[in-house]
C-alpha cells in the first residue's frame, strides 16, 4: 500500500490553507490542473469552487493517503472549517485524516462517532502513568525514587509538559533539591502565560482568575460569585478550548481547574485583585 503522511500547517489564511491542501495532495498523487486553476483564481469561492474540486481530487485517489492537519485550533474562518468537514466526507477507501488540535474539533463529531468513523485521543489518553513519567524524567537526566516519581505524577496529573518542566526546575535548583512543583513555579508560569493565558481575552482571564477560589465550578455557582450571568457558557467554551478546565460529568454541569493551573490563577488574582479574594 502506497501511503504518505503530509503535514499542512493551518495557521494560514483561508485561501492559503486550501492551497496547502492542494499542494500536499499533488505531492502524493498528481491532481487535475483545474483544481489549481480554481485555487489561483482571485474570485474563487471556497465552498462553491475550491472545496468541490479538492473533494473530487481526494475521492479519486488510486492509493490510500493519510492527510495530517496540525494545529487546527489556529484556523478560525468558519467557511474554511466547514471545508474541512466536507473533505473528511470525500476520503477514499483505506484513507485517513489525522487532526491535531488544542481545542475540540469543529467537525460533525456526533455523526462520525455514530458511523464508527472516528478514533479520538484526548488528554486522559495522553496523561502519563508512573512508569512513563519515570522514563521522561530519566531522559531529562533526573533520577528520582519510585515514591517521588509517583508523587510528582500525582501533582502534575500525568501532564507531560508539567513533568518535563518539573525536571528542568529540579536540575536548575541542583542535585538533591526537593521534589516539588507548584503552579507558581517560574518555568510553569512562563509556559502557562505564553501558551495559554496570552491567547485569551481579558474577559476570559478575569473569569478564570476570579473563579480560581472555587474547588468545583458550575454555571450558577460562578454567576453567584461573580455577580453576573453566562458562566455556564463560559465554562463550556473554556473546556472545549482545552484550557485545563476539566469536566466532572457527562452533562458538562460541573468542572474543575487542573490544580497547577488553579494555583497560578490564584497567584494572579492575589497579585492584581487581592481585595476580591
Amino acid at each position: 500500500v502506497h501511503e504518505v503522511v503530509v503535514a499542512a500547517e493551518l495557521e494560514l489564511a483561508e485561501l492559503e490553507a486550501q492551497v496547502a491542501l492542494g499542494v500536499a495532495l499533488d505531492r502524493h498523487e498528481a491532481i487535475d490542473d483545474t483544481v489549481f486553476g480554481a485555487l489561483g483564481s482571485p474570485g474563487a469561492s471556497v465552498m462553491g469552487d475550491i472545496v468541490p474540486r479538492l473533494g473530487a481530487a481526494l475521492s479519486t485517489r488510486t492509493h490510500p493517503v493519510v492527510l495530517v492537519l496540525d494545529d487546527l485550533h489556529l484556523l478560525h474562518n468558519q467557511e474554511c472549517l466547514d471545508a474541512m468537514a466536507v473533505l473528511v466526507d470525500h476520503l477514499p477507501a483505506r484513507s485517513q485524516v489525522v487532526i491535531a488540535s488544542r481545542a475540540e474539533l469543529p467537525l460533525p463529531m456526533g455523526r462520525l462517532r455514530a458511523e464508527g468513523r472516528v478514533a479520538e485521543i484526548g488528554p486522559d489518553d495522553l496523561a502519563m502513568g508512573n512508569q512513563e513519567a519515570g522514563s521522561l524524567l530519566r531522559a531529562a537526566d533526573v533520577e528520582l525514587a519510585e515514591a517521588d516519581v509517583g508523587e510528582l505524577t500525582r501533582r502534575t496529573e500525568g501532564w507531560p509538559v508539567a513533568l518535563y518542566l518539573a525536571a528542568l526546575a529540579m536540575k536548575a535548583r541542583g542535585k538533591g533539591s526537593r521534589v516539588a512543583l507548584e503552579g507558581r513555579d517560574r518555568f510553569l508560569v512562563d509556559y502557562l502565560q505564553s501558551v495559554l493565558l496570552s491567547r485569551l481575552s481579558p474577559t476570559d482571564v478575569r473569569f478564570l482568575t476570579r473563579t480560581a477560589v472555587l474547588d468545583g465550578l458550575s454555571g450558577p455557582l460562578c454567576d453567584a460569585v461573580l455577580g453576573t450571568t453566562g458562566s455556564a457558557d463560559a465554562l463550556e467554551s473554556l473546556a472545549r478550548s482545552n484550557l485545563l478546565v476539566i469536566p466532572l460529568d457527562h452533562h458538562r454541569e460541573w468542572y474543575r481547574y487542573h490544580h497547577l493551573f488553579r494555583e497560578l490563577l490564584r497567584a494572579v488574582l492575589e497579585r492584581h485583585e487581592p481585595e476580591l479574594v
